[in-house]
């Protein structure tokens, strides 16, 4: 074992069941690894929190981004903010205490297809962003990060095959007939809380094929009930 990579090869393998896939707006596709577990890694690697490992906020603040809206004269009303937290991370190692900088972000004020939002979160969300970000660089949940890990696979049971088939006809029942549902809208409002509460339901699923083909149809139906609705 080389020991540069001591820790590293310690803490690299991620059990699967504390990992969960995740989508961006981007479209990008990642591995979240669960923070309580990294948080008991670090402890069972360095001590508790505290006395074997820990951090301090150094700096904290609100980061201003592009308009996310308009007024009728084109002047922005609405700035998308970004919550950033900076903390020095230290850890105990051969008698001696070894510390560097990281960052943690989130989305504070942003917006999404329901319209503007603000995320009351925010800081303790950027917290653990930051602490996750301080473990990945050590090498915890280094098969995450490197791109090595394998999500863990469905145990294929006597009864899977079936099951499987009957849950994939019952998803493709529920989203055609919210298809139908959004296309006979009558009224604004309808469209609005049909597609909301689908959309919900689809992201829960990470059903993106299924939230897109939604997302046309009410984006269409909302440009034909606008049109036809006075104002």
């Amino acid at each position: 074992m080389n020991s540069n990579l001591h820790i590293w090869e310690a803490v690299d393998k991620t059990a699967p069941e504390y990992t969960e896939a995740y989508t961006l707006p981007s479209g990008f596709v990642g591995t979240s690894v669960n923070a309580s577990y990294l948080i008991k890694r670090a402890t069972e690697q360095f001590g508790p929190l505290g006395t074997g490992w820990g951090y301090e906020i150094l700096e904290e603040r609100i980061d201003e981004g592009a308009p996310l809206n308009l007024d009728a004269e084109g002047q922005q009303m609405i700035m998308g903010k970004t919550h950033t937290i900076k903390i020095r991370f230290w850890y105990a190692y051969d008698n001696e205490i070894a510390e560097f900088i990281h960052y943690g972000h989130t989305p504070y004020v942003y917006k999404d297809a329901f319209g503007i939002q603000y995320d009351a979160d925010a800081p303790k969300k950027t917290l653990t962003d930051a602490i996750k970000k301080c473990l990945y660089m050590l090498g915890f949940a280094g098969d995450v990060t490197t791109g090595m890990h394998k999500r863990l696979p469905i145990d294929p049971g006597p009864n899977h095959s079936a099951e499987r088939k009957r849950q994939e006809a019952a998803d493709k029942a529920w989203l055609d007939d919210q298809a139908r549902l959004i296309e006979e809208a009558e009224t604004l409002s309808d469209l609005e809380a049909l597609y909301k509460g689908a959309a919900i339901r689809l992201k829960s699923r990470w059903d993106d094929a299924g939230l897109r083909r939604l997302t046309i149809l009410y984006a269409a139906k909302k440009n034909t009930l606008e049109h036809a609705e006075p104002a």
